[in-house]
Formats: C-alpha cells, structure tokens, sequence
C-alpha cells in the first residue's frame, strides 16, 4: 500500500480518499495475483479428507506438473483479484484515513518510524 501511494504522490503530500482507495484496490489486486496459488493449495489441503497430500510445497509442485503453470496454478485468480481489490480498497485507506484524522484532532503529529 505505501508503495503504491508514493507512486500516486511522489513528494509525500497527503493524498485525498479517492486516491488512497485506489492505492489499496491497486495493491489488494497485487497481493492476490501473486498469493493465488497459495490460497488454492490452502483450499485443496483443507478439503483432502484422506490426508494423501503431505504439504504445501509438494501440493504446488504436483499442481504445476499435472496442470500446468498458468491453468492449474492460477485457477480462480479472477474472484480472488476482485476480492482481494475490494477489502484491501476498504480496509487499508479507511484505517490509513482515519489514523491521520484522530491524530490530526488530537494535535499530534504522524511519525514514520520507516521512512
């Protein structure tokens, strides 16, 4: 999220709602392209009622062999991009837009301990 907000205003000016929303939808989209296949493995272990499958890492392996890279791997990307756009476009800017706010009224000045 801060990566892509300092993308949106490079010299650090404190950015609108609207522009906060869309750096969360943009790295909630991200976040859930590239943990796709990981949350499919999260699926397929939970619902493997005979326990045939030992781990994460063997489960992807056999997904990409037997699937395929893209097919297999990235199945069900597009439900899980939207869903990930949509809560990190709720969650992160209303908790970064109202932090500043309750700081703001309370006469205390934000600090970035990483920046």
């Amino acid at each position: 999220y801060e990566p892509v907000k300092r993308l949106i205003s490079p010299n650090n000016d404190v950015l609108p709602l609207n522009k906060k929303i869309l750096a969360g939808a943009t790295s909630g989209a991200i976040g859930a392209f590239f943990t796709t296949p990981f949350d499919l493995a999260k699926v397929r272990l939970q619902t493997d009622l005979e326990r045939k499958l030992p781990n994460t890492f063997v489960l992807l392996y056999r997904i990409g062999r037997d699937e395929g890279i893209l097919r297999g791997l990235w199945r069900g990307v597009g439900p899980n991009i939207g869903r990930g756009t949509f809560t990190t476009a709720a969650q992160i800017p209303s908790y970064d837009h109202s932090s500043i706010s309750c700081w703001n009224s309370a006469g205390f000045r934000r600090v970035h301990f990483y920046t």
